[in-house]
């Protein structure tokens, strides 16, 4: 069976900066989405992280009738791209939808 037909939500590619916090800790970083389900998000990140880590994320809208998405969530995995640059693709896993 192929991975996708596994998976119980279908992902929707999203191309939007975020912003994202480790929980007890003040400072951002940023990050660019690639995909989005009902139960989580994949995204690019400069910043390394740990599995099992918990997040929050903040992706604003471009439109300023629409709030801002705001959720929880531990990290599933944090994969660099290749060995030549510093970024690392996340799978973050929601806990939380505020």
């Amino acid at each position: 069976m192929d991975h996708e037909e596994k998976r119980q939500f279908q992902r929707m590619r999203l191309n939007s900066q975020l912003q994202f916090r480790r929980i007890g800790e003040t400072r951002l970083y940023k990050g660019e989405t690639l995909d989005l389900s009902a139960t989580g998000i994949r995204f690019i990140t400069t910043e390394p992280l740990i599995h099992g880590e918990t997040l929050q994320i903040v992706i604003n809208s471009q439109h300023q009738q629409i709030t801002p998405l705001v959720a929880e969530g531990k990290v599933l995995r944090a994969e660099a791209l290749n060995e030549t640059t510093d970024s690392f693709e996340v799978s973050l896993l929601f806990t939380e939808l505020n």
